[in-house]
């Protein structure tokens, strides 16, 4: 199962969305700080998600994932969309 969550990045100290996909609720990954490019090392347990959760700024991990196709792939397999795509689908909510 997937869960998106923001974290704060230990190297800028700038909130970057974090995707977590893991097998029997455990996961260690590298991630990429969207904001300074810089690794963090990761690990969660996994319990559930809503791919397109938003942060203040009204975005949806997809939005952010632009860097990252492999996460963007991710996301849409597992129903993301960009807040653009979700107000389209008039399921956007502030």
């Amino acid at each position: 199962m997937s869960q998106t969550t923001t974290i704060s990045c230990p190297v800028c100290n700038l909130d970057t969305f974090v995707i977590l996909d893991g097998k029997d609720g455990e996961l260690d990954l590298v991630s990429d700080c969207e904001n300074c490019s810089r690794p963090i090392n990761v690990r969660a347990t996994v319990e559930g998600a809503d791919v397109n959760a938003k942060n203040d700024g009204c975005r949806t991990p997809l939005d952010w994932s632009h860097k990252h196709p492999e996460l963007a792939d991710l996301l849409r397999k597992h129903g993301g969309k960009t807040a653009k795509e979700l107000k389209a689908d008039g399921k956007y909510e502030k």
